[in-house]
């Protein structure tokens, strides 16, 4: 048995959902055959990697059926009816987290009943429910839309003659469910522009906006966000939009989900990315200021782990604005929330880079030797900060060595992209050019800070005309 659907829908399942799997495979309601429920039993015992569980259909048989002789066939029958049971079982697990849902289907079977008392006993009790959640984003108003939508039709239904808020609230909240959720995608939608090669037909967008520049339903806070968001990303040049993302993120996060707040604050730390890419080193201190606020908020967390990627991040940001003791902290404390397959090269290459921008050269490399060459990442990373480190210990011999070892090593390999080989061989070329320059050879200084200005693709360029600046003196 390899694995397939059946043992992939399993190995998301902790012993507690197990256990309420177990409940309900054992239900007759559910299901009448027992053959099912001891296939069940067998795949069980190899929780919760069940590495085994696949390795042999002869076995799972047996288990099965002890008296029988095997048949292929009847193994492929339990899997798709334990598969069937899994289904019902996530879908009658998704209902009962979300009451609501399970409200509008009862409102439907009582309107349909007209069973009145029991439809208003619902409804209030779902007004209760929506009420009591503390989120308001575009769920709360699609969920308050669909309340007053089903009370309309049954008042509707009973043909009375007199006046009934409900259709007036349903449309009310269609248009504040339809004006948040099309300015989150118009958000996303401008955001992949700016990030890959796309082009999205974003239509109603300008009319969007112009409405809202007047209209009361731009207060709304959710709405409010992004429509300030969606400002910042057609004029990256107006600070005023991104300054009224931050101020309303800082009044307003509360109101939304861990998901969607985490977004939010994500738009406001990629426009400080771009304007520092563009120089403007003002939006630094910003920037560790919103991954501070996001750590502590927990928002910097995927299923319970730090992308190795946003912990260099925060590493980076921390260095860029001198706090070095923060940082040390950061990289010490928060890397036992990365992942293991990442945790050993994280850890080492991103507290070796900190080391290096405190000139504790030493340190740095000892930490570097450590970094384990299976990530081609933090090997290209790490070659490339140990020749910096070579270069600033003026140890030539150990520069040149690893110089000529890293450009073969860049040429050779097929799973660097050809623009991030000519970021890693330009810095190579540069710094070897460099090291030959003896003395105050300004002339020769001057045409190679000119060569790298000239050329857009060099790996740590600011770093590396830093250094022509310091031998010319400037």
């Amino acid at each position: 048995m390899k694995e397939n659907k059946l043992i992939s829908l399993m190995k998301q399942l902790d012993k507690r959902a197990l256990t309420r799997l177990d409940a309900l495979i054992n239900s007759p309601y559910f299901n009448k055959k027992d053959a099912v429920s001891r296939y069940f039993d067998f795949l069980r015992q190899f929780h919760p990697s069940f590495e085994l569980a696949w390795k042999d259909d002869e076995r799972a048989y047996s288990f099965v059926f002890p008296q029988s002789a095997y048949r292929e066939k009847e193994i492929g029958y339990l899997m798709s009816d334990l598969v069937k049971l899994i289904e019902r079982f996530l879908m009658v697990e998704t209902l009962e987290q979300n009451p609501l849902m399970g409200k509008q289907f009862l409102m439907e079977i009582y309107d349909k009943w007209d069973l009145d008392k029991a439809f208003n006993k619902t409804l209030r009790d779902s007004h209760k429910i929506l009420e009591a959640t503390p989120f308001r984003d575009h769920e709360f108003f699609h969920h308050s839309f669909q309340l007053y939508s089903r009370e309309n039709n049954h008042f509707d239904k009973q043909k009375k003659h007199k006046m009934d808020d409900s259709l007036q609230k349903a449309i009310d909240n269609l248009d504040l469910y339809y004006v948040c959720l099309k300015l989150k995608y118009c958000c996303e939608m401008m955001n992949r522009e700016n990030q890959v090669v796309a082009t999205y037909d974003i239509k109603l967008m300008d009319e969007l906006m112009t409405y809202l520049e007047n209209d009361p339903i731009a207060e709304e806070p959710a709405i409010a966000i992004y429509y300030h968001i969606l400002l910042s990303l057609r004029d990256k040049s107006n600070v005023a939009y991104y300054k009224k993302v931050c101020e309303l993120l800082e009044a307003h996060s509360h109101l939304f989900s861990f998901d969607e707040a985490r977004g939010m604050f994500l738009y406001v730390i990629n426009h400080c990315v771009v304007k520092i890419h563009m120089g403007e080193n003002e939006f630094l201190g910003d920037l560790l200021s919103h991954y501070k606020l996001i750590l502590d908020k927990g928002y910097v967390f995927d299923n319970g782990y730090l992308s190795p990627w946003t912990f260099m991040n925060i590493t980076t940001a921390g260095i860029r604005n001198s706090a070095f003791e923060w940082t040390e902290r950061f990289i010490r404390d928060y890397r036992k929330f990365l992942h293991p397959r990442f945790e050993g090269n994280a850890y080492n290459f991103n507290l070796a880079y900190l080391f290096f921008n405190q000139k504790k050269y030493q340190k740095a490399q000892e930490l570097l030797f450590k970094v384990e060459s299976h990530d081609i990442f933090y090997t290209c990373e790490s070659k490339e900060l140990l020749l910096r480190i070579y270069y600033m210990t003026e140890e030539l011999e150990a520069f040149f060595s690893l110089a000529e070892s890293f450009q073969v090593f860049i040429r050779r390999n097929k799973l660097i992209r050809s623009q991030k080989k000519d970021l890693y061989l330009n810095l190579i070329k540069f710094l070897r050019r460099l090291c030959k320059i003896t003395g105050g050879n300004k002339s020769s200084l001057e045409r190679l800070k000119t060569d790298v200005e000239a050329t857009p693709r060099v790996s740590k360029k600011g770093w590396l005309i830093m250094q022509l600046n310091d031998r010319l003196g400037n």
